[in-house]
């Protein structure tokens, strides 16, 4: 989900990182390099934006270890 999550990110919808940033995450040799960076990148920009990210993040992957975990 990684890249599908970096797209959303830059959505005209979300708008959670920039074009910088996303050139920064596709720089990123491995997948879960990218997905980390992203991640770390949304959080520093507070509690809405990483609340924003997990949603869509469990809309992507209702299955996850993590969405089942959150409950969501």
């Amino acid at each position: 989900c990684a890249d599908k999550l970096m797209c959303m990110c830059f959505s005209s919808r979300a708008i959670l990182l920039n074009s910088g940033e996303v050139e920064s995450a596709a720089k990123q040799k491995h997948r879960p390099e990218k997905a980390r960076y992203v991640v770390d990148t949304v959080i520093r920009k507070g509690s809405k934006a990483a609340s924003f990210l997990i949603k869509e993040y469990c809309e992507l992957d209702p299955c996850s270890e993590l969405c089942d975990k959150l409950k969501l």
